[in-house]
């Protein structure tokens, strides 16, 4: 077996996946140009580098392919030829046919209900219908949702008001001489209506486009005005555009570059639980296939005792009470493994019938599921750089770890800019025109006979300026987290990825030994068979040993399979660590509507 990463090119994909790692957390830390970036943006960046280069210095001194042997010959065991065939149907996986097992009654008193499964329909069936995932798949939605939210904030927003108002107020009068000034009273009704657009840019600036209209009429008695009633019309632009605090799209776009970021980790996120299934699944399904086997090799090691137990009671041995009880509890003892072994062979159904939740095999049925393939047992091959190359690079935990440095980055960034002073420029130009008809007024707009200006600048500044400066220094200090979790999660994956090669390749030779050791077993059992068929001379010390000699068989034989199931959960968990796991069983996972 070839643990070699799924491209059809595999060389050149994993030599390229340091690069690409590399290079995908030096674009996400580069972040937009500011010409107030603080500084450490360069020593994060070496720090990543370095910390990879660390820990693939060894694995590129010895970049081949390695293979995993393991002793297959049973001349070591001294096995006459003749008899090997006898040996290999005594005990081993392959002296076992489905038919064999006999799981027994189910909770409602009936005969158990069998239904057989394969693995590949139990991982796809998984990922279908299981129900955490069902949940996680929420996360990628919701925060897609967040980070739309977050892009409103550059949304054209349409405002509009009106207001009428009706005014009757006394005046106070002079008298200058002989001469009054003044009416004693000013009445007007007036209504307006104003609208407009305000979008915020990526620049910081808010920039405004209104429309004022008025209609006014003079009730003031004694007064006379023209136009009256007067109908008034203005035309407002205004930019308000921050100069230093609040300025560049680095600093706007902080907020919608951190919600994706958050939506890409959720997808990041949603991927490791795909992945955690796959291999939960995995292991599940080998599980019980050791479960399977379990119950029967200890139903055949019952039958052996059962036998052994019917020819000390039959015949005319020199036998003592003592000796027919130990072979009686024996046989108890046997029955009672038995029992535990199909009870344990239930709860691991109902464990893989959970991680699948398949409508047709529900928990409730308590219909017993059995695996129906049989598990890889070929020679290994892997290498060991290739495999930390290619975990690096698909790993999602890294990729959340590089998102939450690139998160981190932009914090810093707006926190720095945060620091400075506030000082906004703001520009306005206002048309009006006024007539005792709206055409007349829309004209005098248009012919920019009547032109408001204003040009204004905004300075603040906090003395001292404590709170930005601490949360400047807080969000550095967090930066240094973001990149010494980064390191972490690299030294994590490479762990994981060591480890799971270890147990490949430990449990690849385990399984040639576990079969050495089970054919072993049984030419002992065979030969003690054989001594039982020639000789009457002390039968019941041979009896009480060959009791022995099954019980050691059978041990032999339930760590054969153990070790078999152990190597198949060993390269599942390896894919697992290298992040392929998707990939190895061809799933293409597809998120709509993400942006990169």
């Amino acid at each position: 077996m070839n643990l070699q990463p799924r491209p059809t090119d595999t060389r050149r994909a994993c030599l390229s996946a340091l690069g690409i790692s590399a290079a995908s957390v030096l674009v996400l830390l580069s972040g937009c140009a500011s010409p107030f970036q603080p500084t450490g943006q360069e020593e994060m960046r070496t720090q990543v580098l370095n910390s990879l280069a660390r820990e693939l210095a060894r694995s590129n001194e010895y970049p081949e392919a390695q293979t995993v042997h393991r002793e297959t010959s049973s001349d070591v065991l001294g096995i006459r030829p003749e008899f090997m065939t006898e040996v290999e149907q005594m005990a081993g996986p392959d002296s076992y046919t489905a038919d064999m097992l006999t799981p027994g009654e189910d909770l409602f008193g009936q005969p158990v209900r069998v239904a057989r499964i394969g693995l590949e329909r139990a991982v796809r069936t998984a990922l279908a219908n299981n129900l955490q995932t069902a949940f996680a798949r929420l996360n990628p939605a919701i925060s897609r949702e967040q980070l739309v939210e977050a892009q409103s904030q550059f949304d054209t927003v349409l405002f509009a008001d009106s207001t009428y108002s009706s005014l009757d107020q006394p005046r106070t009068r002079q008298t200058v001489g002989s001469n009054t000034i003044g009416t004693g009273a000013f009445a007007e009704n007036s209504t307006t209506l104003n609208s407009g657009l305000r979008k915020r840019l990526e620049t910081g600036a808010t920039l405004a486009v209104q429309q004022d209209l008025t209609l006014t009429d003079s009730r003031t008695p004694s007064q006379t005005s023209d136009p009256d009633p007067s109908n008034q019309v203005a035309w407002t632009l205004q930019l308000t555009q921050p100069l230093l605090r609040g300025f560049g799209s680095d600093i706007s776009l902080a907020s919608v570059r951190i919600a994706r970021n958050a939506e890409r980790s959720e997808i990041e996120a949603l991927r490791a639980n795909l992945i955690q299934l796959v291999t939960d699944t995995e292991q599940a399904y080998w599980n019980l296939y050791v479960a399977q086997h379990d119950v029967m090799i200890l139903e055949r090691n019952l039958e052996r005792a059962r036998e052994t137990l019917r020819q000390i009671e039959l015949r005319d041995f020199k036998t003592n009470s003592a000796q027919i009880a130990s072979a009686r509890a024996d046989v108890q003892s046997r029955i009672q493994n038995v029992i535990e072994a199909r009870n344990t062979l239930s709860v691991t159904s109902d464990t893989l019938k959970r991680l699948i939740n398949d409508d047709e095999l529900t928990l409730g049925s308590d219909i017993l599921i059995l695996p129906s393939d049989i598990p890889a047992d070929e020679t290994t091959t892997f290498s060991i750089r290739d495999c930390l190359m290619t975990a690096i690079e698909h790993r999602p935990e890294l990729m959340q770890a590089v998102l939450g440095m690139d998160d981190a980055s932009t914090r810093v960034r707006a926190a720095n800019n945060a620091r400075l002073p506030q000082l906004d420029l703001q520009l306005q130009a206002k048309l009006n025109g006024l007539d005792d008809d709206w055409g007349s007024a829309w004209s005098e707009t248009a012919e920019g006979q009547f032109v408001d200006y204003l040009v204004g600048l905004n300075f603040e500044y906090p003395l001292g300026n404590r709170e930005a400066e601490a949360i400047y220094r807080r969000q550095r200090h967090q930066q240094a987290q973001a990149s010494l979790s980064y390191r972490d999660a690299v030294q994590g994956v490479v762990q994981e990825v060591l480890t799971a090669l270890r147990d490949v390749r430990t449990n690849y030779i385990l399984i040639g030994q576990a079969e050495l050791s089970r054919l072993a077993a049984a030419e002992q059992l065979r030969v003690l068979n054989v001594e039982k068929q020639f000789t009457r001379e002390n039968s019941i010390a041979l009896l009480n040993e060959e009791l022995r000699d099954q019980d050691s068989l059978a041990n032999a034989e339930r760590q054969e399979i153990r070790a078999i199931a152990n190597y198949n959960t060993a390269i599942a968990r390896l894919y697992a660590a290298m992040g392929t796991s998707l990939e190895r069983n061809r799933i293409d996972m597809q998120m709509p509507g993400v942006e990169n």
